[in-house]
């Protein structure tokens, strides 16, 4: 029940910008750095979209907010919070193992958390 909640509220709601224009699907991890690995990629959108897929409001994605360090970590940190910390990392074991090069760090990530993140997940 609480998934099918989440799917319906911005991760990002209340931080730095008034939250409309519906609700998309926003890739944690860069999708242009995705698309060249195919097996990361499919692994993201098919495996662990639960963890590499939260809910942004239109306004956070086309505006790219989503897409700021900060908010990079806010993503990440609420799905920790929802779905377990030990859990997420170790999904995020199994996506490294997929990735060519060096995979992002998932404490380098958390550590660009803001002050002003939403209490919710602090």
């Amino acid at each position: 029940m609480t998934e099918l909640w989440r799917q319906y509220t911005c991760a990002l709601a209340g931080w730095r910008h008034t939250c409309s224009l519906g609700y998309h699907r926003h890739h944690l991890v860069n999708l242009s750095k995705l698309r060249s690995n195919a097996q990361a990629k499919g692994f993201v959108e098919r495996r662990a979209f639960e963890v590499f897929l939260p809910t942004v409001c239109g306004a956070a994605n086309i505006s790219r907010l989503a897409d700021t360090k900060e908010a990079q970590a806010i993503l990440l940190r609420e799905r920790m919070v929802l779905l377990g910390e030990d859990y997420v990392r170790g999904v995020w074991k199994k996506f490294s193992a997929l990735w060519t090069g060096s995979a992002p760090d998932i404490d380098a990530i958390l550590a660009f958390l803001p002050d002003d993140a939403p209490r919710v997940i602090q």
